[in-house]
């Protein structure tokens, strides 16, 4: 196979051959622009069917791309995080769940990597002390009123899901911004 150098900026990839390079520069046909910004792969455990839309508005409108997957009782929650091809950035988390309860969620969650905020109406302190030692990064009180929730909802995602994306991005990537939550890189060169 040919070496190949490439060079990125937040928004475009271009891949040139050595060949292409050696030939007076003329690189122009062997560009090719990709996207590099990463979706944020968030799963939200809410049996709550209203903060279930609201949540799937808030960050379908959110600043940076969020596929959200939702689990509507703990079992599904178990089910969904015990198969292996799915992959969860971030793990949104109801206490008040039918079935098998967030804190049960929590307690045989084997996902230890992915970050968990508890995000629940419920306040009891030894939930909220049981909820933290079971492995949550954050409990946090859903607020009431909806502009708020909406806020408090995006805040979770780019305080978590920042710091995972970047950990699960290519190891040539320098880097991301976790404003836009696009990478960038400088020209690196790579055989392959």
């Amino acid at each position: 196979m040919a070496d190949y150098l490439v060079i990125t900026t937040p928004t475009y990839a271009s891949i040139f051959t050595r060949d292409a390079l050696a030939n007076e520069g003329d690189c122009e046909s062997t560009a090719l622009p990709i996207e590099v910004t990463m979706a944020l792969e968030v799963l939200l455990v809410e049996d709550n069917t209203g903060d279930a839309m609201i949540a799937r508005q808030v960050l379908a409108d959110a600043q940076a791309p969020v596929n959200l997957h939702i689990a509507r009782d703990g079992e599904q929650a178990l089910w969904m995080l015990d198969t292996p091809d799915f992959k969860a950035d971030l793990i949104i988390l109801d206490l008040g769940l039918p079935r098998v309860s967030g804190l049960m969620v929590l307690e045989r969650n084997k996902r230890k990597t992915t970050p968990i905020v508890v995000f629940s109406s419920l306040w009891h302190e030894p939930d909220v002390k049981r909820a933290l030692d079971a492995g949550a990064c954050e409990y946090i009180v859903k607020p009431t009123d909806l502009k708020e929730f909406s806020e408090v909802l995006l805040g979770i995602v780019n305080k978590w899901g920042a710091t995972d994306l970047h950990r699960s991005m290519p190891s040539a990537i320098g880097g991301v911004d976790p404003e836009t939550k696009t990478c960038s890189l400088e020209a690196t060169e790579t055989k392959k």
